[in-house]
């Protein structure tokens, strides 16, 4: 019987047909997350190679899939090298896979939050800021929500007063929403710093932190 590395390097890497990858990815998140015991780190390169350079942009995406299964199941296989390619492929020109990159970086942080540092939450608060693409910037302020309920010690006022003025001025409902999800959990973890950071800018002080609760659930 092929080992699922060979099973990949005929159906992915040697396939022509973006179908048959595709349909070949999505079983694999399927086996993966039953039998997490089968990964190994060839196939994880391999994978993040996909999702890095294949040239459609469906494949690209879909391989990220096994990729966050492998995050979730065997967190203990994610090292820098792939947070690297993931943060790579967030740069993606296609906005799917974009967001599906975003999610994949959440789901590694949230289970290695010792791999987050301040250059990552830098990177994914430029997304967060400036993507054109609605489903991104969401991505992203779920991201840094994720970051900063595992390191609130790395939280600082660029970074609230980043998500403030999200919350306040970007034109996406979904956005804002998810800005002030992102601002409820900084506000409950560092309540001061956020009062501090906001109290120079009138136009923000609604959103100090006794506000928070209320705001965070409101329809905006």
């Amino acid at each position: 019987m092929e080992t699922i590395e060979k099973q990949f390097v005929k159906l992915v890497e040697q396939a022509t047909s973006p179908a048959i990858k595709n349909q070949f990815l999505a079983i694999l998140a399927e086996t993966l997350s039953k039998k997490p015991a089968l990964v190994g780190a060839g196939l994880i390169e391999r994978l993040s190679k996909t999702a890095e350079t294949d040239l459609d942009s469906g494949v690209r995406e879909a391989a990220l899939l096994p990729l966050a299964v492998i995050a979730e199941q065997r967190p203990e296989l994610i090292t820098n090298e792939l947070i690297a390619s993931v943060k790579k492929i967030a740069a993606d020109p296609d906005g799917y896979v974009r967001e599906s990159a975003l999610q994949t970086l959440g789901t590694i942080l949230k289970k290695r939050p010792e791999r987050i540092t301040k250059e990552l939450i830098t990177y994914v608060r430029k997304i967060a800021l400036t993507d054109p693409k609605v489903y991104d910037r969401e991505a992203a302020q779920q991201t840094l929500g994720a970051i900063v309920r595992q390191h609130s010690d790395l939280v600082d006022t660029v970074l609230i007063k980043s998500v403030t003025q999200t919350a306040v001025i970007d034109r996406e409902r979904a956005v804002r929403q998810a800005s002030l999800r992102t601002l409820a959990v900084i506000a409950e973890q560092r309540p001061k710093l956020v009062d501090t950071a906001i109290e120079p800018d009138k136009s923000l002080r609604s959103l100090k932190t006794p506000s928070l609760k209320k705001l965070s659930s409101a329809r905006l």
